[in-house]
């Protein structure tokens, strides 16, 4: 069955244009990896979330799996390499990191689509 691979990603605002211009190559090499069928970025806001205002810019990338298995061997194979990518172009600070990320998966059970 098809899932959702979501990555919620925080970042400073000092970094936000060029880790955003880094991220959409990141996503589209996402993309490319074998079972991966699309992927779509989008912003967050605090307020949304019920949160204060840190000063970090909020964004999402969710991407639509062939299925668990294919994700499940991504993490396996290629997960630790795509992410020190953007480590290493976005290194800690004293030991601060400059964006952190937080993952959830969604296995889809039913899918709608319109019917008028």
């Amino acid at each position: 069955m098809t899932c959702v691979y979501e990555v919620n990603l925080s970042v400073n605002a000092d970094i936000d244009e060029k880790f955003m211009e880094r991220l959409k190559h990141h996503v589209q090499d996402m993309v490319n990896q074998e079972g991966f069928l699309s992927a779509a970025m989008t912003d967050r806001k605090h307020a949304d979330e019920g949160a204060e205002d840190d000063g970090k810019k909020l964004h999402t990338c969710s991407y639509i799996v062939e299925s668990r298995d294919v994700l499940e061997t991504y993490f396996k194979e290629k997960a630790a390499e795509m992410r020190k990518e953007m480590l290493d172009a976005f290194p800690p600070i004293d030991s601060v990191p400059q964006f952190t990320a937080t993952r959830k998966i969604h296995n889809i059970t039913q899918k709608f689509t319109k019917t008028n």
